[in-house]
């Protein structure tokens, strides 16, 4: 169990990272093509399909980061109004039904990957797969955050039962 946390953790670490990096790099690229497009009046043909490849990894990876840090979108009035046994089932139900979507996801843009790893981008030299290839590693760092969460909610509950005070336990989304 330590060591899947610490694999979680290390994901965790390398998202961050690829985010923040494809952020300034974002932000630069952009700022850089407005100056050359209204200042300069020659537009940088490769900043637009810079800009969709790093928010797409931008996009995927942070999808993971959200899952690690309980930041996706939730109807949080419906799950904190249940008692902590009903919130623990839904919540499980919810994280599965995350967990299948993601490796669903992840198997289907992996053919994907396969398939446009030979095309290659007109204005900038990476290959159409790099693109794509933000789904399938970003939902691996989603479903290990998925994972940890599925387990840590079940030992919580487990070790409130063994407490016998479930009625009490704090369960958090």
């Amino acid at each position: 169990m330590e060591l899947f946390k610490k694999i979680d953790e290390i994901l965790y670490k390398i998202s961050s990272v690829i985010v923040g990096v494809l952020m300034i790099f974002l932000t630069v690229s952009t700022l850089t093509g407005v100056f050359f497009r209204f200042v300069l009046g020659h537009p940088l043909a490769w900043v637009y399909e810079a800009s969709i490849v790093s928010f797409s990894w931008i996009i995927f990876v942070g999808v993971a980061m959200a899952f690690k840090n309980h930041e996706h979108m939730s109807l949080e009035f419906v799950v904190e109004n249940l008692n902590p046994k009903a919130k623990y089932i839904l919540l499980q139900i919810i994280n599965i039904i995350c967990l299948l979507f993601m490796a669903i996801g992840m198997y289907q843009a992996f053919k994907i990957v396969g398939r446009t790893w030979s095309q290659k981008y007109n204005t900038i030299p990476i290959r159409s797969g790099v693109f794509y290839l933000s789904f399938p590693l970003g939902a691996i760092a989603a479903i290990s955050h998925l994972l940890m969460r599925i387990i840590t909610l079940k030992e919580r509950m487990s070790n409130a039962s063994r407490k016998g005070n479930t009625e009490k336990m704090e369960v958090t989304t």
